[in-house]
């Protein structure tokens, strides 16, 4: 019951911040789920027995969700799926979801980058090291080369 409500305030926070003006729902997700939640439902103990959950052996079952209740349904309901939605006056939104999108790909870009930069700089600092080293050696070999009067 947490996981709907959390899921429906999504919705309505947009409305209530004068992010969309409203919502309708896709037919065709809900219809790509229902055949799919009634072949599960039939596996399920709820097809043996007679009960509100079921109107008949071969008719549909009337229940919630047939899985692991704990995982996929937290997972399913942590955010709204926004295909499955037509948004109403919703351009501000879309324009600050682009905005948001824009600026995760700056931060992951600027996170590669920077892990990029740390683990090439023991190999720079070595490469430099090295030829510093054989700078001050030529340049050591020179100093006693060179003949005195």
């Amino acid at each position: 019951m947490v996981l709907q409500i959390s899921y429906s305030l999504q919705l309505i926070k947009l409305v209530l911040d004068g992010l969309a003006s409203a919502f309708t729902v896709e037919a065709g997700p809900t219809d790509v789920y229902n055949p799919k939640l009634q072949a599960q439902l039939l596996r399920s103990i709820h097809s043996h027995c007679y009960s509100w959950q079921c109107t008949g052996r071969i008719s549909k079952i009337f229940n919630s969700f047939p899985w692991a209740v704990t995982l996929w349904w937290w997972w399913w309901l942590r955010q709204p799926n926004w295909v499955h939605y037509t948004m109403i006056g919703g351009k501000k939104w879309a324009r600050k979801q682009r905005l948001e999108g824009v600026f995760g790909l700056l931060k992951v870009s600027a996170c590669v980058l920077l892990s990029l930069a740390y683990a090439c700089r023991a190999a720079l600092l070595l490469l430099f090291y090295a030829r510093t080293l054989a700078a001050l050696r030529a340049q050591s070999n020179n100093c006693l080369s060179i003949d005195a009067p």
